[in-house]
């Protein structure tokens, strides 16, 4: 019988959405009942160098092109390709994650947090970016000898660049996006002080020992915030809460500046 269930996490340290899976992973606890503890192999694949545009990732892998994703062979029929669906499931089979008496809070956040366009406040004031990327899928497609199967999976890779990458740094988008950003963690600093009063040096955002998957996720969002210069929309307590978690060797080890 297995001991543990064997998992790859295809990554960028880079990506802000692979380093939220990660942290939360450092974080996951003992197992609920049923559910075996995670073995997990990263591979690490260079989005800045266009390793998801091979025709593997985008046709085996995950046809957007994108990370983190997780696949667990024998466990799941098909690869979790999105990092909100990643955490709910990790949420699902470890409860410190997900904190009974707060689930439903957690929950909700979590999705908010992953409604907002991470490249938007990542980028907006690097728009050549974008245009960037979107060359470097039309060069790929030039390439000789390209499978149809690969074209095919590049031009839909293109339509989701487009649509996630390059119209999000248009600048209504980006000024919706940061004060989506700004409000919901305003909403979140709220639920702070409700459970750990107005200390700033409080502890996790529901006053848990352990953080939950919206302290993790929270953490690595807030941290981009700060090395992307928007200082200005995080409330104190949260900057405090990142600043802590991220002088610890833990969030080093999974966190790179873009």
């Amino acid at each position: 019988m297995a001991k543990s269930q064997p998992c790859t996490l295809y990554y960028d340290p880079r990506s802000i959405c692979s380093s939220m899976v990660r942290y939360t992973l450092l974080y996951t606890g003992s197992p609920s009942q049923g559910s075996l503890p995670l073995d997990v192999e990263p591979h690490r694949i260079d989005i800045f160098n266009g390793e998801q545009l091979t025709e593997f990732y985008l046709c085996e892998v995950n046809p957007k092109g994108q990370v983190p994703v997780l696949f667990s062979k024998g466990f799941l029929d098909a690869p979790i390709r999105d990092s909100l669906d990643i955490t709910l499931w990790l949420c699902d089979r470890f409860p410190s994650l997900k904190a009974a008496e707060h689930a439903d809070d957690i929950v909700r956040l979590l999705r908010e947090l992953h409604a907002i366009n991470y490249f938007t406040l990542s980028m907006r004031n690097t728009p050549h970016v974008a245009g960037g990327l979107e060359g470097a899928i039309r060069e790929k497609v030039k390439t000789p000898n390209l499978s149809e199967k690969h074209k095919e999976a590049l031009q839909y890779k293109l339509k989701v660049t487009r649509t996630e990458k390059v119209n999000g740094l248009k600048p209504e988008v980006i000024t919706a996006e940061v004060e989506r950003a700004r409000v919901l963690l305003q909403e979140i600093d709220e639920i702070r002080k409700q459970s750990n009063g107005q200390n700033l040096e409080g502890g996790w955002i529901f006053g848990t020992s352990a953080p939950t998957a919206l302290d993790t996720t929270l953490v690595c969002f807030v941290a981009r915030l700060m090395d992307r210069k928007l200082e200005e929309i995080i409330p104190v307590s949260l900057l405090q809460l990142a600043r802590k978690a991220r002088a610890t060797q833990q969030f080093k080890d999974i966190w790179a500046t873009l």
